[in-house]
């Protein structure tokens, strides 16, 4: 039974031969204009947001407003460093910091010791590890430290 006698079948008319014939065609036109459609709602959405600063509502960083920027900065420094209750977990904070950190030395070791007879392609792999890890191992070190001033500051102002 062909296509054309199953829907012709199924619906009870006669399809014209044109549809019939390009079909395929017919249906791929109709996901690309689909597929336009949801691509202009997607751009249209993204033209239409609102430029936001991170870390501020919506507010233009501008010399005559800069005072009440860093006072909504100010505010929001506050207010994740109390979602973060840095007071409460600063020991398990400080323990998931050193694991990720020992983590990232012991790829590296693991990487380093593994035998390689080519050594280009070592020193190669070695310092592709080292541009990728060094950053990482220095934003670790950071958010140590960022830890213990926002507890500090967290005790400060709870006292």
């Amino acid at each position: 039974m062909k296509i054309k006698d199953a829907i012709s079948n199924i619906m009870n008319f006669k399809i014209p031969d044109f549809i019939l014939k390009n079909y395929v065609v017919i249906i791929v036109v109709l996901f690309i204009v689909y597929i336009l459609y949801r691509l202009q709602q997607l751009g249209g959405k993204y033209l239409a947001r609102e430029r936001y600063i991170e870390g501020l509502a919506n507010e233009k960083l501008h010399p005559s407003n800069i005072d009440s920027a860093i006072e909504d900065l100010k505010q929001v420094n506050l207010q994740i460093r109390q979602d973060l209750h840095v007071d409460k977990y600063k020991g398990k904070y400080e323990d998931y910091l050193v694991q990720l950190y020992d983590y990232v030395n012991l790829v590296a070791l693991d990487e380093c010791v593994r035998p390689e007879k080519n050594i280009r392609k070592k020193m190669k792999t070695l310092k592709q590890m080292d541009t990728r890890y060094t950053p990482l191992k220095d934003m670790v070190n950071d958010s140590i430290k960022t830890l213990n001033e926002a507890y500090t500051i967290e005790r400060k102002r709870s006292k």
